[in-house]
């Protein structure tokens, strides 16, 4: 495995060299104003697992509704192939136009699905195909069990009541999942928080699962990843002042975990995000993002090797604004 480097490190080495040398030689001491930045992001963090938590456990429910509502129609339309009807009329020939009726909405639901183009649009047509065409197979499955099976009205009514027990169940399900999901939107909008599955979470200073890349030799824990298309994107949050544009050091920062994310799973993410107080940006991952986050892990590396790091801009505003510089040998200001 080769020698890793943390994002975090890559972070400041980007911002100054120098600043990240003498940050080594800092102990665990923080100021006020970065203890107040560092609960102004824990408690983001922890608001986000919550937004994740609630999805999650909707998605669980969502499982449940479906199994119950299955069993439910299952049980009722086998109390329907045991009603004694009128010798003319078979419950079974009911449920085979049924069945075509069902499979005519699953085409007309994939015919809508093709006819998409937002993802949002997309899932809604994805799960109504299904749906329906579950339906269908259903139906016409106990179309034709019915041919065989003894009318008997007791029996009939016995399934018709359990059915409705399930189907009380799926609906008890239902209300907690729409509570859960109505719960988590308030809060996506409220954090603006990007669409897609929260798949990983930076909790409690680092005590989350660390990611590793071993063919680039970097490591990080993004403060949370979103899973939009199949794709992971990470998001790194910032609660200091917001700049005009995103700040080099955070574009290599967020360049980093979009390389370990690439590594990891086997797919290129086709950006990361930096979110300030007031503004977002979306960075582009490309091959020269990802060639800079190795020179700059390159760099790092050589000058760990040699023992010294120097100060590498003529910026006197930057400076000012390190909170190392009063033990800096090469402040310019």
């Amino acid at each position: 495995m080769k020698r890793t480097v943390s994002a975090g490190d890559l972070e400041k080495y980007a911002y100054c060299p120098l600043s990240w040398w003498l940050s080594r030689e800092e102990d665990s001491g923080h100021s006020e104003e970065e203890f107040r930045g560092m609960e102004r992001h824990a408690e983001i963090e922890r608001n986000i697992e919550g937004i994740a938590l609630k999805e999650k456990e909707s998605r669980k429910l969502e499982k449940f509704i479906f199994w119950f509502s299955l069993v439910a129609t299952s049980i009722s339309l086998l109390g329907l192939i045991v009603w004694p009807l009128p010798s003319s009329i078979h419950i079974s020939e009911i449920l085979l136009v049924e069945a075509l009726l069902w499979l005519v909405f699953s085409l007309y639901f994939l015919r809508e699905f093709e006819r998409k183009r937002g993802k949002e649009g997309r899932d809604i047509y994805e799960k109504l195909i299904f749906g329906s065409s579950i339906a269908s197979t259903m139906v016409a499955v106990y179309a034709v069990v019915g041919f065989a099976l003894p009318e008997d009205i007791w029996i009939s009514r016995i399934m018709q009541v359990l059915a409705l027990v399930w189907l009380m169940g799926a609906s008890l399900f239902l209300r907690r999942s729409a509570e859960l999901e109505v719960e988590a939107r308030k809060v996506r909008r409220k954090m603006n928080v990007p669409d897609g599955e929260i798949v990983y979470v930076d909790l409690d200073n680092g005590k989350s699962e660390l990611m590793i890349s071993e063919k680039y030799g970097l490591t990080g824990r993004p403060d949370h990843i979103i899973k939009k298309e199949g794709m992971w994107i990470p998001v790194e949050l910032k609660t200091g002042r917001t700049p005009r544009g995103p700040l080099f050091s955070h574009i290599v920062q967020v360049g980093t975990y979009c390389t370990i994310i690439e590594d990891i799973t086997g797919k290129r993410p086709p950006y990361g995000i930096i979110k300030y107080p007031e503004k977002s940006f979306e960075i582009e991952y490309t091959d020269e993002l990802r060639d800079i986050v190795l020179k700059k892990r390159d760099e790092l590396l050589r000058d760990l090797d040699r023992g010294e790091a120097h100060r590498n801009h003529r910026k006197p505003g930057k400076c000012r604004h390190c909170s190392r510089r009063e033990r800096c040998p090469e402040r310019l200001a």
